[in-house]
């Protein structure tokens, strides 16, 4: 405020969740107290650089709201399958987050004697990125806002953030199925519903096995090149400390 009072032009680019949404309801329906600069909200651009587009005119361009830490790795995944038509919007995702996403305040969930090696959910399926990432992928994408199953969890790793994407109609097609299923009623109009449900469910799964494998292959493929340099670097080193060894001792002698 002070600064445009004074004249001077500012490019702001937000870190903090108070221009994600573009409706100040939606903020306080998310974090539980009215939204405090709501004038401000049309004035920023909400969207990863890549999202951006032709939304991000001269003027809104100079305030972005830039997405949180789960949501941004989340929207790099779906975004292109929504925009594409490649996937049904329904979701399910489970990322795993270092412990300088917990903040500095001394607790469990930054104490690495009890991160270490244990990986805890903690929010599941209500935690305050899930809208954040349904607006954001909606809006990225020009679709409707999807339907995500978001489940975060705690790694034993101090940064970074490793998501897992699933699609959710494996969970909901089996739902569908047995919540159509009738007991003492062999055929009748439920059994359609049954057998759909179940379709939907197998090809969720198929597809989601698919790709699963050909993650694995891509990962064994760069853990087996990460190894060989390992490996030569690991040479290249005792080879270096011999030689070391060998100049030192001749310096003695």
């Amino acid at each position: 405020a002070l600064a445009e009072a004074a004249g001077v032009a500012l490019s702001v680019v937000d870190l903090s969740a108070d221009f994600r949404f573009a409706a100040a309801a939606e903020y306080a329906a998310v974090y539980g107290h009215p939204h405090p600069a709501p004038e401000l909200l049309a004035r920023f651009v909400r969207a990863l650089p890549e999202h951006a587009g032709p939304k991000a005119d001269a003027d809104r361009a100079l305030f972005v709201a830039h997405p949180g830490c789960f949501t941004t790795s989340v929207l790099l995944a779906i975004v292109p399958l929504l925009a594409g038509g490649i996937a049904e919007p329904r979701f399910a995702v489970t990322a795993i987050t270092g412990s300088t996403g917990s903040g500095r305040t001394l607790s469990d969930k930054t104490h690495h004697p009890a991160r270490r090696s244990n990986v805890a959910a903690y929010s599941p399926l209500a935690h305050r990125h899930a809208p954040e990432m349904a607006a954001l992928a909606a809006e990225a994408a020009g679709t409707a806002r999807p339907e995500i199953a978001f489940v975060p969890l705690s790694g034993p790793q101090a940064r970074g953030i490793a998501p897992l994407l699933g699609l959710l109609g494996t969970v909901t097609g089996l739902i569908n199925s047995f919540s159509s299923l009738k007991i003492g009623q062999v055929v009748s109009s439920s059994s359609t519903n049954v057998m759909g449900g179940i379709s939907e469910a197998l090809v969720s799964t198929a597809s989601g096995v698919i790709v699963a494998l050909i993650a694995s292959v891509f990962a064994n493929l760069f853990r087996g090149l990460y190894q060989r340099q390992l490996s030569q670097i690991y040479e290249s080193t005792g080879q270096l400390e011999l030689l070391h060894r060998r100049q030192w001792e001749r310096e003695i002698k």
